[in-house]
C-alpha cells in the first residue's frame, strides 16, 4: 500500500471516530440544557444514556461516507467504515453490559 492510500485510510478512520463523538456532544448539549461537557465525558461509560447519542452521531458517518464515495475516495471510505464498525462493537458491548 502506498503512502497516499495509507494517509487516506487514516484520515477516514480519524474522521469516522471523531465526527460521531462531536455530533453526540452537540446533541447532548442541545437536549440537556443544564448539562456540560464534563457531564458528557462522565456519561461515556453509562450504556443506557450514551448509546443513543452515539447511534445518532453515526448518522454523520453515513453522510461523510456518501460524500467521499461520490468523490471516488475509496480508501477514506474504508477508514470511515472501519470506524463505524468499531463504534458498532462499542454500542453492542454497552447494551449487553447493562
Amino acid at each position: 500500500m502506498n503512502k497516499q492510500l495509507r494517509k487516506d485510510l487514516i484520515l477516514g478512520l480519524v474522521g469516522g471516530i471523531s465526527l460521531p463523538f462531536i455530533i453526540a456532544l452537540i446533541i447532548f448539549t442541545v437536549f440537556r440544557n443544564q448539562g456540560s461537557q464534563t457531564d458528557f465525558i462522565e456519561l461515556l461509560g453509562n450504556s443506557e444514556l450514551m448509546s443513543p447519542f452515539i447511534r445518532m452521531g453515526l448518522i454523520g458517518n453515513g453522510v461523510m461516507f456518501w460524500l467521499f464515495l461520490r468523490r471516488d475516495r475509496e480508501m477514506v471510505c474504508r477508514g470511515i467504515l472501519l470506524a463505524t464498525l468499531l463504534y458498532g462493537v462499542y454500542v453492542v458491548a454497552m447494551v449487553f453490559k447493562s
